[in-house]
């Protein structure tokens, strides 16, 4: 095993012409506040694949890589998925699907904002 994770970590850092950890300084835990932080931060994490160019934010609740598909289909959630406070920090919405719907609309207000530069 030692082996293979020495040949992978020189192949790996070989190819990006850079020394160190493999996933040095691109993952990191946070430990987040409840309220209105924490729902800041799932608004972040929600509209990740569209900043990062995988979809648009007309399909974003179809793109599996991401928490947003969780929040539509509620039957589908892991123990550990809370809707609540993204919902919260977006205006106190329901967990319904009128309330998807209006978190859709302010994801789409978000992202129109950042693309004004506000």
């Amino acid at each position: 095993m030692q082996r293979l994770q020495v040949t992978f970590s020189a192949h790996c850092d070989a190819y990006r012409k850079k020394h160190g950890h493999v996933v040095q300084g691109r993952c990191k835990a946070i430990l987040g506040e409840r309220g209105e932080a924490l729902g800041r931060v799932c608004h972040y994490v929600d509209l990740n694949p569209v900043r990062a160019g995988m979809v648009g934010i007309a399909q974003l609740a179809t793109c599996r890589f991401g928490s947003y598909l969780r929040l539509h289909r509620p039957n589908e959630r892991t123990v550990w998925f809370a809707a609540r406070p993204a919902l919260t920090a977006a205006g106190a919405l329901s967990d319904t699907k009128k309330g998807h719907t209006a978190y859709a609309g302010y994801l789409g207000w978000i992202m129109g904002e950042v693309e004004a530069g506000r």
